[in-house]
């Protein structure tokens, strides 16, 4: 160790120099000084932190600016196509039916099905809503931010359950296509939490 005073040769652990009696500073690597020198907690300063801590954000960066962005027109979309009835013209055009009106040949033979699209749709709106209000936080480091984002993919991830299973009472068939995105959706949920939760501690704002 170097006395920064004097340059002289100073012992490991000792409190003074021996020659010109200087207090040793313990020497700060450049990411020490640099989280020093951090003493905002706006959004870049916290982006600078986290880097400073060895923190990938790139994630954060892509659920902010095109995760949440699709997730609510997705959800949106869905839900107007729930609520008009229209998904129906849409899944059965996969298999070849090109009629239109299809939703009232089903709502015919289901009726609880017709309430049950349109409060889907109407949730599913809701939810794309929140999930702006969700953005809005973790764009500017807000308390609980995070909590707030993992809500809102946890409600959507609900809702499909439920109409999975209420198709199932009702059709008594599962596009298993679909389960397998639940189950995807269910894994990604986790590992975001996961995620975010390692970087808690950088969504300090009120």
């Amino acid at each position: 160790m170097i006395c920064r005073q004097c340059g002289s040769e100073i012992n490991d652990g000792a409190v003074f120099c021996g020659k010109c009696g200087a207090k040793v500073e313990p020497y700060k690597n450049e990411i020490e000084i640099e989280k020093e020198q951090i003493t905002d907690t706006t959004p870049k300063s916290q982006l600078l932190r986290a880097v400073a801590d060895g923190l990938g954000m790139n994630w954060y960066k892509f659920v902010i600016y095109f995760r949440i962005f699709f997730a609510m027109f997705s959800g949106i979309l869905s839900g107007i196509l729930y609520i008009s009835g229209y998904i129906y013209d849409i899944v059965y055009s996969v298999y070849g039916y090109s009629q239109s009106g299809l939703a009232e040949l089903v709502y015919n033979q289901i009726p609880a099905l017709s309430v049950i699209d349109k409060l889907y749709g109407f949730f599913m709106i809701v939810v794309a809503i929140y999930m702006f209000y969700a953005r809005q936080k973790l764009a500017k480091f807000k308390t609980k931010a995070p909590m707030y984002y993992i809500a809102g993919i946890s409600a959507t991830f609900v809702l499909n359950i439920l109409y999975i299973v209420i198709s199932l009472v009702f059709l008594g068939e599962v596009d298993f296509a679909n389960f397998a995105t639940i189950i995807t959706s269910g894994v990604a949920i986790i590992l975001e939490f996961i995620y975010f939760r390692k970087r808690d501690y950088l969504f300090v704002n009120e």
